[in-house]
């Protein structure tokens, strides 16, 4: 008896050793720790108003709506990766789409096609695409379809510095905003997927400019630059380590003597010391609402509500097609997870007003679905994982500024702001 507490006390004081060592190290941690801190701006009395009211929302935009569930299967069932015997039908909806502000059919499996055809068909020819500011490939594929390259600049977890617009275009928020738009009923977001493109599948098949900008580095890696307004040879585009390029592919709209491009009205001045009519005039929308058609400032809100949960705030203009507006050219969100720029929901919070069917959808992904539903819909990306979670947790972050913004609205004008 005497031996077994001479054996059970040295354990016991092992063991409260331990559990106290860990008590304290659980201490350090908890008390150095620093809880992420969210910027919101610009800073004013009006921003601050819309932060605080996103912060006390009524239960209805705090709760999951269970009518997204349907929604959010359409989608997976719709653009879930399959492959088509024979690639003519494919070409016949490259040939047929968009109509209007809709890129792809709506309701159908072969956007599900076309995503697989863009992350896995045969190069035949790659060069530098003809237009933008920013480097983009423009590749011919089997069958004659054409498709946009957008290359990877960026680790997955860099945050961009600076202003909403600064840094090159971020290949996954091209992506997101593919997504993002087809959870909100919007087809106006050209289909776009990850891939990564081999080093043979571009020596094998450059012409053009890709081929007399492109070069081997010290380390032997392929290497291009193109020419844009901002390419430069000091900042090309390398092979990774495993012998390719990450980047997005983006469905090629051939709709160039249709495709018609507007300044926005919420432009900004891109100089720090000078502020737009929009920023300082409280009355800007009514000037708006005489020279845009309803219609159209309906388009730009929409596109403002997207813009806002990626921060895009680098929509200086935009494009229409057969009079409706498109979502194009959105590889500048994904910059920071920590900065809001509600800004960029100024046609919103201006004009107070937002399309009904809008409004019902942005309802359906309270209470922390949006985020959900994007994980779910990016989790067969090719080149998974394409976003950290800092910027899915902002998703929901930010829909409650939507929220915010609807309220305050509602409450200091008397029309009916749904359209």
């Amino acid at each position: 008896m005497i031996l077994r507490k001479i054996y059970v006390l040295p354990i016991l004081f092992i063991i409260i050793c331990f559990l106290l060592t860990n008590l304290y190290f659980m201490h350090i941690l908890f008390n150095n720790s620093k809880e992420v801190s969210i910027e919101y701006k610009p800073s004013s009395t009006f921003i601050k108003e819309i932060v605080q009211k996103s912060q006390s929302l009524s239960r209805i935009y705090l709760q999951k709506n269970l009518d997204s569930n349907k929604i959010v299967q359409n989608i997976k069932n719709n653009f879930k990766l399959n492959y088509v015997q024979g690639i003519s039908t494919l070409h016949d909806v490259f040939l047929n789409w968009p109509k209007g502000n809709k890129l792809y059919p709506d309701n159908s499996t072969i956007v599900g096609s076309l995503l697989y055809f863009l992350a896995n068909s045969k190069i035949i020819t790659s060069d530098i695409a003809p237009k933008g500011t920013q480097l983009k490939l423009l590749l011919t594929l089997e069958g004659g379809m054409k498709a946009i390259f957008k290359p990877r600049w960026f680790e997955r977890n860099f945050i961009i510095e600076g202003p909403v617009y600064a840094g090159k275009d971020r290949d996954n928020a091209e992506i997101l905003a593919f997504y993002l738009a087809a959870i909100l009923g919007l087809q106006s977001a050209p289909i776009a997927i990850s891939r990564k493109i081999l080093r043979k599948e571009l020596t094998s098949t450059q012409i053009g400019k890709l081929k007399k900008t492109m070069f081997y580095n010290d380390q032997g890696k392929y290497c291009f630059y193109g020419k844009c307004h901002y390419c430069t040879i000091k900042e090309p585009v390398c092979e990774d380590d495993f012998g390719g390029v990450d980047g997005v592919m983006i469905q090629y709209l051939n709709i160039e003597d249709g495709l018609l491009v507007k300044r926005s009205p919420w432009q900004r001045t891109y100089k720090e010391t000078i502020r737009a009519r929009w920023e300082i005039d409280h009355n800007y929308c009514k000037n708006i609402k005489n020279e845009l058609t309803s219609e159209r400032l309906l388009d730009l809100i929409d596109m403002s509500i997207v813009d806002f949960l990626l921060q895009n705030g680098d929509r200086h203009h935009y494009e229409t097609f057969e009079d409706r507006t498109l979502l194009l050219d959105n590889g500048k969100g994904l910059g920071n997870p920590y900065i809001d720029h509600i800004d960029i929901l100024a046609p919103f919070y201006q004009c107070c007003m937002i399309r009904k069917n809008m409004w019902e959808r942005l309802l359906m992904f309270a209470g922390g679905s949006l985020s959900e539903t994007i994980r779910k819909l990016i989790v067969n990306e090719p080149l998974h994982p394409i976003v950290i979670e800092p910027h899915l947790e902002a998703l929901d972050r930010r829909l409650k500024i939507i929220y915010s913004v609807y309220e305050i609205c509602k409450n200091r004008i008397s029309r009916d702001i749904l359209k």
